[in-house]
């Protein structure tokens, strides 16, 4: 039974043409916010959310009632008003003044397909132009189809108008936080929707993401926090966004990270994300993804992907396998790697195909799963590494095969570790029973440092495996072709290079070799990476002469490239090449060896100076008499592989191998922890492990201790100079004198505060216009108003929300001082704050506004609400606009350490409104916002 998606009733279709009524409310509804200037944060549907996804405040809903009143020749209840919050309650309430019956909601899914055509971004220059560009041609389509459990029948669907509405609120709430463009996010999420929403959110907020892999098993969580700490740290993180059940452990990663300043969670951000805020362009050339890659050996590399290096591999791997708007794509892929993330997610978005998606443990734990949604969904493209289609043919009998329908699969892509022939043969035998076509296996090759798709194999053909001398290729690196099964060992072709891109094999002089002769895989094309971020020691040994090294060994023949094994992995013995991945899969099949629990790894021989073969192979047995049987099978068949017997056997139990997050063997690493004896080691317990980490982060933490004693110094004298000062203040607030006189004396005392902290205030300006007059300034810390209030020499009132009335002791102190509070965020209540607010400037006070709103953690001037432009034009009386610098510096938002500085409060010329219609109060907030925008550039200071 399929599950609607959170929002499903948040998320309807756009309108309907047979639905003129509606076209037209929405139609009013972009015209008002034209002329409001205010640029929507998502697509007006008819389930936006005026406030949140369009930016309308409840002065906007004011002419919004008058305006459809007018139009459709109705009168709506003010109780409607009040509540609506979508274009459809309002099309809902002048149906009813009409004396029309609602319409039913229309379903937002009722698709997976938009039909055979070509309809993406071509002209898109980076991933947000492209979400942008659905998100305006078909809103209601489906984007993503998570499947929680596995299951077919069971799903939440998002629709791209959902996804662009709930990933611009995790924008908002990245910008509160402080996050400014470039800097770096980690999302350390699991396979679920919101790991969708807050990648996309963080490139929406100008960020940069960076995915990182959860913990995937307790006994190895000391080990993933050091790893993580490591890519943290050389990534520069600012943010980490991680599930609330490891926010403990995140939160050690501190310790660690100088520049890590917030670990949250989805839940936060969406909170903090309320309120929309402005976010910032993107650009071609600027940073899309950081992609940590571990390879097979070696610490992680953070590999540069800029927007038009992504897209650019997206579209060429799109033109390779000729996708079409009717494709449908399947993949359990985990998202923190690259043929997950790029080729089975950004691509399918990018080309408005749908994705369905389930957590790569529903596939492991029911192989199946994978199979019975491509049936269920009609499913033309997948993709997975040789172990899952191995483990497919090992889970799945002839009978289940059967009960499935593969017929629609066209392109099934095997990559991201050796392709096995033996595999592909296995898996188009056993899955021919549910309709498989033959051609539909796809091999392909590819780096995180391209993006992720360097070759792919010709769709239409199906794979290709080369038959040749396995003698010849040890002896002399000559590829040649078998003339029978003697001695013959096959190699699968990856395919052809995508458009645009080219493959060269060098040999070890670094010269081009010619076909057939094995050598060094290079390659280039338009995704190829810059570099790896802030490694330019690993970034100097990627490249040579302009080619890409790979890392991969391999041959060409007929322009096809055959992968034979990492070049760090082969072993050179006796002037013979062997490649460990043949012997692993054959000794992978012998009785009592774990599937693929086996490591073929090389140690320089002390004595006789020539490498030492080292076969580590994963076993349940216990048996002494098996295993040793075991021994001398692995023995024989590395003799009958190899031509040569291993030097040392070693049995060890099950999940001792080292693996990169993705699952690839570290054969170097597994070679290390045997020597380091540390490979049959029990786990600890979970808590002694974060108990290492931490203690582990002492050290650090230590070089910083001067600065945090001196922190806690200065936290002790604020409080000793703030406590008794705020008792005083409360004191003077009960005198039995008039409001003025009580705020002269705050002002005085106010002074001395600021020169006993530290804190210098400088006023640029004369702030003492005549009333009535309303002064409006940005709001960028909690000190903005108590400054102000301390500068000014003349008696103002400060516009409050209410809900600081209703706290016993700062909303009486605030009342005696003269501030005045109005309700935010309900329409209607919108109006009644404006009277108020006129009937206090009409009685000669001075008005303090700050039309931003509440405070928020983002440091760019944000969008300012009407109410303060409406007042000045209903009075009318001019506005004032004041900058306030360096109040962030003293008190940054979200922080309880009052610092030292400078606050300099640079007032304007005042502005007169110009008319008393929706126009004038538009322009004179535009008018007010840029002067204050540049009174904060001239006042901020140099360098």
């Amino acid at each position: 039974m399929a599950r609607p998606d959170d929002d499903a009733n948040d998320g309807g279709p756009h309108t309907s043409a047979d639905d003129p009524l509606a076209v037209a409310l929405l139609e009013q509804i972009q015209s008002l916010l034209r002329r409001l200037h205010t640029a929507p944060t998502a697509p007006v549907t008819l389930d936006s959310d005026l406030a949140r996804d369009l930016g309308a405040d409840s002065l906007a809903l004011v002419e919004l009632l008058e305006q459809l009143e007018q139009s459709f020749a109705v009168e709506i209840p003010d109780e409607v008003f009040a509540s609506a919050r979508t274009p459809r309650d309002w099309l809902d309430a002048v149906r009813a003044a009409r004396g029309e019956a609602p319409r039913d909601q229309v379903s937002a899914v009722t698709t997976l397909r938009r039909g055979p055509r070509e309809a993406w971004p071509h002209d898109a220059s980076t991933l947000a132009e492209a979400l942008a560009w659905h998100v305006d041609a078909h809103p209601d389509q489906v984007c993503i189809r998570f499947l929680p459990t596995g299951r077919a029948d069971v799903f939440d669907d998002i629709t791209y108008a959902q996804l662009d509405r709930r990933a611009r609120v995790v924008a908002s709430g990245v910008r509160a936080c402080g996050v400014v463009a470039s800097d770096r996010v980690a999302i350390m999420l699991p396979t679920e929707p919101d790991f969708f929403v807050t990648y996309l959110g963080v490139v929406l907020a100008g960020a940069v993401p960076v995915p990182l892999y959860p913990p995937a098993q307790l006994a190895q969580l000391e080990a993933h926090l050091t790893r993580q700490s490591r890519i943290l740290d050389n990534a520069g993180a600012r943010m980490l966004v991680t599930l609330s059940d490891a926010m403990l452990a995140a939160r050690l990663l501190r310790s660690r990270v100088p520049t890590l300043r917030h670990v949250t969670t989805v839940a936060s951000l969406v909170e903090r994300g309320r309120q929309p805020l402005e976010l910032p362009p993107t650009g071609a050339r600027d940073v899309a993804l950081i992609q940590y890659t571990s390879g097979s050996t070696g610490d992680p590399k953070g590999v540069v992907i800029t927007n038009e290096q992504l897209l650019a591999n997206v579209r060429s791997m799109g033109d390779a396998v000729h996708i079409d708007t009717s494709d449908v794509l399947v993949s359990w892929l985990p998202l923190y790697h690259d043929m997950g993330l790029i080729g089975c997610w950004l691509t399918p978005l990018h080309f408005g195909v749908p994705l369905i998606v389930m957590s790569p443990l529903a596939f492991l734990a029911h192989p199946a799963r994978w199979l019975e949604a491509i049936a269920a969904f009609g499913a033309t493209l997948t993709a997975g590494p040789n172990f899952a289609y191995q483990r497919c043919v090992e889970r799945i009998d002839d009978a289940q095969a059967g009960r499935l329908d593969l017929s629609s699969l066209r392109v099934a892509i095997s990559g991201s570790e050796p392709v096995s022939p033996a595999t592909l043969r296995a898996f188009a035998d056993r899955f021919a029973l549910a309709g498989l076509e033959p051609n539909a296996l796809c091999p392909a090759y590819g780096l995180a440092e391209m993006g992720v798709g360097v070759t792919f194999g010709d769709v239409t053909r199906g794979p290709v495996i080369d038959v040749i001398e396995r003698e010849t290729l040890q002896s002399t690196g000559v590829a040649r072709p078998a003339r029978d099964d003697l001695d013959a060992t096959e190699v699968v072709s990856c395919g052809r290079p995508l458009e645009g891109y080219a493959v060269r094999i060098i040999g070890p002089d670094g010269s081009t070799q010619p076909e057939r002769h094995e050598g060094a895989v290079t390659c280039r094309g338009p995704s190829a990476t810059q570099g790896y971020f802030n490694n330019e020691a690993a970034t100097r040994e990627l490249w040579h002469d302009g080619w890409l090294e790979t890392g991969d060994r391999g041959y060409v023949a007929d322009g096809q490239l055959f992968v034979t094994g990492r070049s760090t992995d082969v072993i050179i013995r006796a002037g013979r090449t062997l490649h460990p991945e043949e012997l692993e899969e054959s000794l992978g099949a012998l009785d009592g060896v774990v599937a693929h629990g086996v490591a073929v790894v090389s140690r320089s021989g002390v004595r006789s100076g020539t490498a030492q073969i080292v076969v580590v192979v994963e076993t349940a047995w216990t048996d002494e008499r098996r295993r040793r049987d075991l021994e001398c099978d692995v023995a024989q068949r590395s003799l009958d592989v190899l031509g040569v017997l291993p030097d040392e056997i070693v049995l060890n139990a099950p999940g001792t191998l080292i693996r990169t997050a993705s699952g690839k063997l570290r054969r170097g690493a597994t070679l290390a922890s045997l020597d380091a004896g540390t490979m049959s080691r029990r786990a600890r317990p979970v808590a002694v492990q974060l108990a290492r980490f931490a203690l582990a982060g002492v050290v650090p933490r230590a070089h910083a201790a001067p600065r945090l004693i001196r922190r806690c110094a200065r936290d002790l004298v604020v409080a000793a100079v703030i406590v008794p000062a705020g008792v005083v203040a409360w004191l003077l607030s009960l005198a039995p004198t008039t409001t003025r006189r009580r705020a002269g004396a705050a002002r005085r005392l106010g002074r001395v505060i600021c020169r006993l902290l530290g804190i210098h205030l400088e006023v640029r300006g004369d702030l003492r216009a005549r009333a009535p007059v309303i002064l409006a300034a940005n709001h960028a810390s909690l000190i903005d108003g108590v400054a102000l209030f301390i500068a000014c020499e003349e008696p103002v009132v400060f516009v409050s929300s209410v809900e600081l009335e209703r706290t016993r002791v700062i909303g009486r102190l605030l009342a005696r001082y003269g501030c005045v509070f109005v309700q935010r965020g309900r329409a209607s209540e919108g109006a009644r704050a404006v009277e108020l607010l006129v009937d206090v400037v009409r009685s000669g006070r001075r008005l303090v506004i700050f039309p931003e709103g509440s405070l928020s953690g983002a440091a760019d001037l944000r969008a300012f609400h009407l109410g303060a432009f409406e007042t000045a034009a209903s009075v009318p009386c001019p506005v004032v606009p004041v900058a306030l610098v360096g109040t962030r510096g003293v008190l940054a938002p979200g922080s309880a350490h009052l610092r030292r500085g400078t606050v300099r409060i640079v007032v304007g010329t005042a502005i007169e409104p110009r008319g008393d219609d929706l126009d004038a109060r538009v322009a004179l907030r535009d008018e007010v916002r840029a002067a204050i925008a540049s009174l904060i550039s001239r006042a901020a200071p140099s360098g």
